[in-house]
């Protein structure tokens, strides 16, 4: 960082490195570099915009599902420890330990 902050203030024309490097300057990238980063940027950015398009699927039918909406909202208390649940039932030891749930 404070290397950084001698090349703003115009103390050093340039960041000084750590390690020498010998990499090439001409084009220090390999273009299959570039093909791999935008295939995984257009993956990425889709599976992103499904997670929303799914997300909001679901909260539009938990609205429009009147007694479902009206389940969750009057039991508050059994939705939050609902995703233990799995986990309690799934426990390979059966110690009351296991069973306790905060």
């Amino acid at each position: 960082m404070f290397r950084l902050l001698s090349v703003w203030s115009g103390a050093m024309p340039t960041v000084k490195p750590l390690f020498p490097t010998n990499l090439p300057q001409d084009f220090p990238f390999d273009p299959q570099e570039f093909a791999v980063f935008v295939l995984l940027g257009i993956v990425s950015g889709l599976l992103a915009a499904l997670w929303v398009f799914l997300h909001r699927q679901y909260v539009l039918f938990i609205r429009n599902t009147k007694s479902l909406s009206n389940f969750l909202q009057k039991n508050i208390i059994l939705i939050k420890k609902l995703p233990y649940l799995p986990d309690l039932l799934s426990s390979a030891s059966r110690k009351f330990k296991n069973y306790i749930i905060i």
